[in-house]
């Protein structure tokens, strides 16, 4: 947590004296022999692939969350609900989505850089993490994604199909897309033959 808030003071720092704007997510993991931690700031998303079924790890910073409205309520901001004729967005002061995020200075009084810490038990039936910005989820759902993993042939660049898959569907307008699949079987394998010096498996 205190990385987190030194990052996002300097962030704030720059911001100020350039006299610019905006934020980002930040989803980092840390992976020491089967214990996997994940610390996460905003809507970007991780999960795991087990048994070829989806399973969530974190839950997205948004303001439809009530949990995370309230948090905004409680530091004094408002959450204004945007209806259009096929769905509804949640603003922190009636503009942004997100909850918590580095930087936005415009709105630091009501969000937070502090992120969710998770743990997860890497389990035998684990075959890939997926950890990506919302870019990415926004065009493909979590289900898409096993079923695109299960048609690609080649055991290499399996994040830049990805990536692609999720670009070709963009039409109109293009969201950060930042993604990374590691490799839990390699990873489980490799930490098997040298518990001291495993390797993460980016594909």
């Amino acid at each position: 947590m205190l990385a987190f808030n030194k990052i996002d003071q300097e962030v704030l720092k720059n911001q100020k004296s350039l006299n610019i704007q905006g934020g980002s997510t930040a989803l980092c993991a840390y992976i020491n022999s089967n214990s996997l931690y994940l610390a996460n700031v905003g809507d970007s998303k991780a999960i795991v692939i087990r048994n070829g079924l989806p399973v969530a790890l974190n839950i997205e910073h948004r303001a439809n969350n009530e949990e995370e409205r309230k948090n905004v309520e409680n530091r004094g901001g408002f959450v204004f609900e945007k209806k259009s004729q096929n769905s509804s967005r949640f603003l922190v002061q009636g503009a942004l989505e997100l909850t918590r995020s580095i930087g936005d200075p415009h709105y630091k009084d009501f969000i937070t850089c502090e992120p969710d810490i998770v743990e997860y038990t890497l389990d035998k039936d684990d075959q890939y993490i997926i950890m990506a910005s919302d870019g990415f989820w926004n065009e493909i759902s979590e289900e898409e994604t096993v079923k695109l993993i299960k048609g690609f042939d080649k055991s290499n660049g399996l994040s830049n199909f990805l990536v692609g898959e999720a670009l070709k569907r963009k039409l109109y307008n293009i969201d950060n897309i930042s993604l990374i699949v590691i490799d839990v079987q390699k990873l489980v394998k490799a930490s098997q033959i040298n518990k001291n010096n495993s390797e993460v498996q980016i594909i």
